[in-house]
């Protein structure tokens, strides 16, 4: 639920899947040997009594407050809340290609059901295989042949991750983590240890030591627990299979000693509150995802981030309590087999108070499931980001727009680079690889930068990002200047970072653009990125999460992608600390007052208000390397004009006008070494400062 300080917080899943399938198939095995058989008819009702009503009412009160406060959720709604019914959640999020990991947006509301949907699916086969087998092979072979059938499981998760080239081609590994049959072995697990572990019988043939050996073993299989919670974000490169078979062996570790009386660490366990967090863990694993997915930061609410995550933890203990005390446990305990003995007898519509409330509860129930029916069958049939987002990310989703470029379709540059290092660079020396935040801002971006270069797709991940730059550099296709902007829709990874800066190191600048997504790998990648830009000598870090911090004018609906003011600030802060000059287009116009727009200058914006016009605000420190260039120049033998944009000093083709440059020449590289000096000096005699503070 995007909890930054625990990013490996999916793993509670499969540690549920272990004992899940553990108690369950004790359960199972313990009545076969009790009573020499199984009721299955018994067994599945007692499982819809423990899991249908809780799950049921968190459906009808989702849709119903989604209705009125999140209607942009009620499209994914429709689909999510029949297939939930059916306990079928997790192939439906398959059949619409829906991302787990990857999701920006508003995630479904009900997307936490899939996990509920496996175990259902998986006790609906299960049952019937011990019914049938275990009195016939016993426990022994059973429990051989489950833990085949969990290699398997692990076997077939890993071979679908090497289909599909996870993680190096960045495709989204969501079918792995939502099929039964590649995420099952975990509760297959589960069951292997309800078959093998019988700690009432072990424990009486072992010795004191055995007991505390197995506290020690508790021990550390809780601290790495916690740790892979902690740590083990979704972006690891062994996660699919080996890090989800990790967590799975480890809660195995965990119920064995936990189960294992005489070693304590049960008891160590069973201490409040965590007895009273155990007893109402179903009601809040239901609760908690829809209720983040209703009060995320910055979009539902705009409040500082700790009473956000108090109300959250508020709102789940609140009402999984109530649904516990009221729902749950009167459901389970036989209240509905009573009022339906109570209704044949007759008894019921003796007690006329009683009765009232029956008749109150039965019609809020009809009324309340009626009404939710009617919402999800007038919901839209399609899901899709709201217009603003389509608008913001260029075009239509997953479409690439003329902004993208094939890599095989790249033209092989017909000579090599040769021009000297500048201190400004200009459109047809940029190119530009990022998601759908810079394709959305890409016209913005090329209408500043003529000629520049743009590769960006909806949903590109750093992998993705890492193939496209492979494969420039492959082409030979890389302009001078690079520009870099991930982690929109992912973890990225230190490797990964690596591995491009790496290919990047030959290119004169690399500017790499951090991202602003209220998702919990954002603080994470950004500070990659700031540690890593320290270590390359030729990458600027544009910090866009620091510039548009505070600005929500600058974000359309789902606070990641750009309004037009957002579009303006984006560029405007990538050409400034990028040091890059805005390109005059001479076929189109000349260098005259439409040039007022100039991003080359610091500027502020008005925000929410796009009539204004924008307001510059003086530069008053220039580049680190303009006084080193200007040196250099002066002693220089090798210097060099040969072509509009290289050569000489990097003076802006506007601020060259402004200072008088236009009386030596139309533009900085057509002119002398003294007079680019000349102008050089007036602008920082007269505008900026030097690097030591002088003027």
């Amino acid at each position: 639920a995007d909890l930054t300080w625990m990013a490996g917080g999916y793993l509670g899943v499969d540690l549920f899947f272990v004992i899940s399938g553990f108690l369950i198939t004790g359960l199972l095995v313990a009545e076969v040997e009790r009573t020499g058989r199984l009721s299955l008819g018994d067994f599945y009702i007692r499982r819809a009594r423990r899991l249908l009503p809780a799950s049921y009412l968190m459906t009808v009160l989702v849709v119903l407050v989604a209705w009125r406060i999140a209607p942009d959720a009620l499209p994914r709604l429709r689909d999510e809340g029949f297939a939930s019914i059916a306990y079928l959640t997790n192939w439906e999020l398959i059949e619409s290609g829906k991302s787990y990991f990857a999701d920006i947006a508003r995630q479904p509301l009900l997307l936490h059901l899939w996990s509920l949907a496996i175990e259902e699916q998986y006790y609906l086969l299960w049952a019937p295989v011990v019914f049938f087998l275990l009195p016939r092979v016993g426990r022994k072979r059973l429990g051989i042949g489950a833990a085949v059938l969990a290699v398997a499981s692990v076997g077939l998760m890993a071979f679908k991750a090497r289909q599909i080239g996870y993680p190096e081609s960045g495709a989204d590994p969501t079918r792995l983590y939502f099929g039964t049959d590649t995420h099952g072995f975990a509760l297959i697990i589960g069951s292997v240890l309800g078959m093998f572990w019988r700690p009432n019988q072990q424990q009486r043939m072992t010795n004191p030591a055995v007991g505390e050996g197995v506290f020690l073993a508790g021990l550390a299989a809780l601290a790495g627990t916690v740790a892979m919670f902690v740590w083990l974000n979704e972006a690891v490169s062994w996660l699919y299979p080996w890090g989800f078979l990790l967590s799975a062996m480890t809660s195995a570790v965990l119920i064995a000693a936990a189960t294992y009386r005489s070693s304590g660490f049960g008891a160590f366990l069973d201490q409040q509150p965590l007895r009273w967090l155990g007893e109402r863990s179903y009601g809040i694993y239901l609760w908690h995802w829809p209720i983040f997915m209703l009060t995320r930061p910055d979009l539902d609410l705009r409040w500082d981030a700790q009473w956000i995550f108090l109300l959250r933890v508020g709102l789940t203990l609140g009402i999984s309590a109530v649904s516990y005390t009221y729902v749950e446990q009167p459901i389970r305990h036989g209240l509905v087999d009573r009022l339906i003995r109570d209704l044949r007898s007759g008894d019921l519509f003796q007690r006329n108070r009683q009765t009232a409330r029956t008749i109150a509860v039965t019609a809020t129930v009809f009324i309340a499931i009626g009404a939710v029916v009617a919402i999800l069958i007038t919901a839209p049939n399609v899901s899709a980001p709201a217009k603003d987002v389509i608008a913001a990310m260029g075009g239509k989703v997953g479409e690439a727009t003329a902004g993208i470029i094939v890599p095989k379709a790249i033209p092989t540059p017909a000579k090599p680079d040769t021009r000297t290092a500048l201190d400004a660079f200009y459109g047809p020396d940029v190119t530009a690889i990022g998601d759908s935040v810079l394709l959305g801002a890409s016209a913005t971006f090329t209408k500043k930068l003529v000629g520049s270069h743009i590769y960006a797709k909806v949903g590109w991940q750093a992998a993705s990002v890492l193939n496209q730059i492979q494969a420039l550099v492959d082409a030979k296709a890389l302009t001078p200047v690079v520009l870099v902007h991930l982690g929109t829709n992912g973890y990225v990874t230190e490797e990964q970072l690596r591995k491009m800066l790496s290919l990047l190191a030959d290119r004169k600048r690399v500017l790499l653009v951090n991202s602003h997504v209220p998702r919990r790998w954002m603080d994470e990648n950004n500070n990659l990125m700031e540690q890593l830009a320290r270590e390359y000598p030729n990458v600027v870090l544009i910090d866009w999460r620091d510039t548009s911090e505070g600005q929500p004018d600058f974000f359309v609906s789902d606070g990641v992608h750009l309004t037009v003011s957002g579009m303006r600030a984006f560029v405007g802060e990538i050409m400034r600390e990028g040091h890059l000059a805005a390109t005059p287009d001479p076929k189109a116009r000349a260098a005259t007052s439409d040039d007022t727009d100039d991003l080359s200058v610091p500027f502020a914006y008005p925000p929410g208000d796009l009539s204004k016009t924008l307001v510059r605000l003086p530069q008053k420190t220039a580049p680190d390397t303009f006084w080193q260039r200007m040196a250099a120049c002066e002693t220089s033998g090798n210097w060099t004009n040969k072509g509009q944009y290289s050569g000489g000093l990097a003076i802006y083709v506007p601020s060259w006008t402004s200072w008088g440059g236009a009386q030596f020449a139309a533009t900085p590289a057509q002119a002398t070494p003294a007079q680019q000096i000349a102008v050089a000096n007036r602008i920082a005699t007269q505008g900026w400062a030097k690097p030591d503070g002088s003027v």
